[in-house]
């Protein structure tokens, strides 16, 4: 396979982990509605194995951007030196892989602000707990200094 089918393979590669990210991301936020800790638990584990892959996919990428000569540069830039039915071919993978970015980036904006309502809530419960108890400590004090 020479250096630019790899090329191609690669971003079909990063548009699949990417495609399988978003879905992960989906559930995710699902588990964050239902409130199932167990579920975002798994959630935040498989993160952490695709962190791993992505780490790994972005190393073969650059590998393979430096045997074709063109490591320093971006995909945009890269599509821009081509020319035919390669560029074409890569054009069309790398728009994509955007639309794969695109609607994982929606979802984690959708998942970030899921997280961020229900810490909102935890925070109003537990300052609510807090001037309750703080309430309840000064009816205590002011009971035991009405003793008989």
């Amino acid at each position: 396979m020479g250096n630019m089918e790899k090329f191609k393979e690669i971003i079909r590669e990063m548009i699949k982990f990417f495609a399988e990210l978003t879905e992960l991301e989906k559930t995710k936020l699902q588990a964050i509605v239902d409130n199932n800790i167990k579920s975002l638990e798994e959630c935040m584990s498989k993160e952490q194995v695709a962190i791993m892959q992505l780490r790994v996919l972005e190393k073969h990428r650059a590998e393979i951007q430096k045997d074709l000569g063109v490591e320093k540069l971006s995909f945009r830039e890269i599509i821009d030196n081509l020319e035919g039915e390669v560029k074409d071919e890569i054009l069309e993978l790398y728009q994509k892989l955007a639309d794969e970015l695109t609607l994982f980036n929606h979802t984690a904006d959708r998942t970030k602000t899921a997280i961020e309502a229900n810490l909102y809530s935890i925070d109003a419960i537990l300052e609510r707990l807090r001037q309750k108890n703080n309430h309840t400590e000064g009816q205590e004090k002011n009971f035991s200094a009405k003793r008989v």
